[in-house]
């Protein structure tokens, strides 16, 4: 992606994710694009709750707070009902799995 760049103009990659049976996507994207082409809206504090079970291990992911660009600053707080319920619906695995 970087050495390439200035040939093959790559500018993003999507793989699966590949501990918890490719049910999500990760991205590796070029700081580039990220500085050109993409702006802050919110980074979300997430609480992981581990259960074991048969030796395989799931995690369930809840929001605990929110953080937000305002005027240059970052400022984190608690989410809302609406941000909570953007992020249920929004951030489609809330349980994943993985053996030990």
């Amino acid at each position: 992606m970087y050495e390439l760049h200035d040939k093959i103009k790559i500018d993003a990659i999507a793989y699966p994710t590949i501990l918890n049976s490719s049910k999500g996507t990760n991205f590796a994207i070029h700081p580039n694009y990220i500085d050109n082409h993409m702006e802050l809206e919110s980074i979300y504090l997430i609480n992981y709750k581990l259960k074991t079970k048969d030796n395989r291990v799931s995690a369930t992911r809840n929001p605990v707070r929110i953080e937000t660009p305002e005027n240059g600053l970052i400022i984190c707080r608690k989410l809302n009902e609406f941000e909570q319920n953007f992020f249920s619906k929004n951030h489609h695995i809330l349980e994943y799995g993985f053996y030990q």
